[in-house]
This record gives C-alpha cells, sequence and structure tokens, in this order.
C-alpha cells in the first residue's frame, strides 16, 4: 500500500548514524527553511527562508520530510554551493538567525530577497545563464509580486514569472552582483 503524495516515505523519516541534530529542512506552519553549513569562508550558515516545491527540487530535497544535516563535509559543500544559486541569507551562527525569527521578524522584513531561475536545457528559450530578481526588502518584494514567483510550479514557469516580472538575465552567473558567493553579513542588530 503506496502512502498518500503529502506523506514522506518511512526512510526519510529515520535518523542515521550520518546526521547531526542540526536542521536541514524544516517545515514550518507556514512555509519551509533549508539550512546549509558551509566549512569555507566564514562558516555560519546559510538560509533559505521562503522555500517552495521548486526550490526543494532544485536542492534535490524532499517537499514533504524535515530533514536533518549529514555529516558528510564532501556532500554539505555540494549542498551549500546549490544553495548559494538561490540567494540565500547567511548568519553567523544558527542561534541569530533563530533569534531574530522569534524575537525580531521586522528585522528580518529589512533583509534582501534574490529570487533565481535557472533555465533547464531544451526549454525552447534562454538555455544556461540565471534570471534574477532582487527586493530591498519585504515591501519591495510584495510590490515586484515575489508571491507569483513562489507559486511557479516548475523553473521552466518561474523562468517566466521572473521575466515578466522584470527580473534581469545573466549569460554568465558570475556577472551577477546578487549572487556574488562572496557573503555580505546579513546580521539583524
Amino acid at each position: 500500500m503506496s502512502s498518500a503524495p503529502w506523506e514522506a516515505p518511512s526512510e526519510l523519516n529515520q535518523e542515521s548514524d550520518n546526521q547531526t541534530s542540526l536542521p536541514r529542512v524544516e517545515l514550518g506552519a507556514n512555509f519551509t527553511v533549508v539550512y546549509g553549513y558551509p566549512s569555507d569562508g566564514d562558516g555560519g550558515v546559510l538560509v533559505l527562508p521562503f522555500c517552495n516545491g521548486v526550490d526543494l527540487q532544485f536542492l534535490g530535497l524532499s517537499r514533504f520530510a524535515n530533514a536533518q544535516y549529514p555529516k558528510h563535509l564532501h556532500q554539505e559543500r555540494l549542498h551549500c554551493d546549490r544553495m548559494k544559486q538561490l540567494g540565500p541569507w547567511w548568519f553567523p551562527i544558527l542561534d541569530d538567525y533563530e533569534d531574530a525569527q522569534l524575537n525580531r521578524p521586522h528585522e528580518l522584513a529589512k533583509l534582501e530577497r534574490v529570487v533565481t531561475a535557472w533555465p533547464e536545457d531544451g526549454d525552447g528559450r534562454k538555455k544556461g545563464g540565471v534570471w534574477v530578481l532582487v527586493a530591498k526588502n519585504e515591501k519591495e518584494a510584495a510590490a515586484k509580486g515575489f508571491a507569483r514567483v513562489y507559486n511557479a510550479l516548475s523553473m521552466k514557469e518561474r523562468c517566466l514569472v521572473l521575466e515578466h516580472a522584470g527580473a534581469v538575465f545573466y549569460d554568465d552567473p558570475i556577472d551577477c552582483k546578487d549572487l556574488d558567493f562572496q557573503w555580505k553579513y546579513l546580521t539583524c542588530a
């Protein structure tokens, strides 16, 4: 008997010796948060606070199950590199994000938001490169229609939505300063 589509396969709910108690995916009451723990540079924690099915699929993560951080350094490095393609926030430690989320959500609302879409081969439009839409804060994100982007059902559809929302297309992602991969310190003071 198969499980319902919203139920995670039982093997995804089992703890492994190769995992820690640090969160990887947290399915919350209103949204999903994905975390990454880079070992290079300044370390810290990467946070994607508004993940949807397209983001989770892009990251190779389950849409229906919480997950813990794996202990494999190489696997984590690859995950963080993939997260960086989606414009995460960076915090020195996980507690900084959790404290801001619980006690100072108005500070998180002031942080820049970056939404990206990566054209897939064979979509009949631009190939390679990246679409990038940036908002200086939550209010600007609402004005630019970020909710429409979050409602896209595929990366192909997300590309179309971003294009219509006025996103910038970069043939070479390295040219995009918003995906600089040199982390800005997004601390909430």
